[in-house]
């Protein structure tokens, strides 16, 4: 978690990797690149078996082309209600 931290590029993902330390779910992968038909999307926090990513606002443009590829893309604007979300994805993980 301490490396994701370092790695974070923006104050909301910083505090959501802090949150997610403590929050007892899987440790997702960073700068994840997701191959679409035509090119890779990135997404900052992606938890690939389970199809998650977290989006910070520079990836926003992405969702809609995740969503149909059967992701489910979080655009971390609100660390506490993406927080839910993503506990409420990883349950069962």
């Amino acid at each position: 978690w301490t490396k994701l931290e370092r790695l974070a590029q923006s104050k909301v993902i910083l505090e959501l990797i802090k949150q997610l330390a403590i929050s007892d779910v899987p440790l997702p992968k960073m700068g994840y690149e997701i191959e679409s038909a035509d090119h890779y999307l990135e997404a900052e926090l992606a938890w690939p078996s389970q199809k998650l990513a977290v989006l910070d606002t520079s990836q926003f443009q992405y969702k809609d082309r995740l969503t149909q590829m059967g992701w489910l893309a979080l655009e971390c604007t609100d660390v506490e209600n993406t927080l839910d979300k993503i506990k409420k994805e990883l349950v069962h993980v």
